[in-house]
């Protein structure tokens, strides 16, 4: 895949993984993950000289993550931040995730045609965003995700906050005005919410 996307001068950030091969500055074959193993937790390194990933030549950079494994990411040319670029476009990875099998199921739809896709999206992306922000709140406010024995959340911010929409929409309300001010208290986190919360809870 690099291969073409260089061939077709199309500008790339791609991760790679860590037993990927590439060669030392001494022109040694090692895996590439030994070029940042003196990395400590949150530091990063993007090296100035290219290196070769098979016959592609690419930039590398690194990332130690908080629980100890390396990020490696291969460029199409040097960007001294390209462990950010790489950041934003795993939110992007993150987002779809959510809007397909990790939440709203999307592509079961089968919908192909662009124009019905960009109209598709509209009410999911609005969905998940709602989602996000719930679980923030929740987390924040009222009642902290929990951490497994690894020092990992159970769950992740936007679950959360789906299952949580989805616990409410599925209680039963006596009024549909009640119904709203409870979905616009969840969409709308503030310091009057856990109060509103803890007492239609109780």
């Amino acid at each position: 895949m690099i291969g073409w996307l260089i061939q077709e001068e199309i500008p790339f950030t791609i991760r790679i993984r860590n037993n990927s091969y590439t060669f030392n500055s001494r022109g040694e074959k090692i895996r590439v993950d030994r070029l940042f193993q003196s990395l400590k937790v949150g530091e990063t390194l993007t090296l100035t000289d290219s290196r070769l990933l098979g016959v592609c030549p690419v930039y590398l950079s690194g990332l130690r993550l908080s629980d100890g494994q390396l990020l490696i990411v291969a460029t199409s040319s040097f960007h001294q931040n390209a462990i950010e670029v790489y950041g934003l476009r795993w939110e992007i990875e993150t987002l779809f995730g959510c809007l397909k099998g990790r939440g709203f199921n999307l592509e079961e739809t089968r919908v192909v045609g662009y124009l019905r896709i960009k109209k598709l999206l509209v009410l999911p992306v609005i969905a998940f965003c709602w989602s996000h922000k719930v679980g923030e709140w929740k987390n924040n406010s009222v009642l902290p995700i929990k951490t497994k024995t690894h020092q990992r959340p159970a769950q992740s911010i936007f679950r959360y906050g789906l299952d949580c929409i989805r616990s409410e929409l599925f209680n039963t309300f006596s009024q549909s005005k009640k119904l709203r001010k409870k979905l616009i208290s969840l969409l709308r986190p503030s310091s009057e919410n856990k109060g509103f919360y803890s007492e239609q809870s109780t």
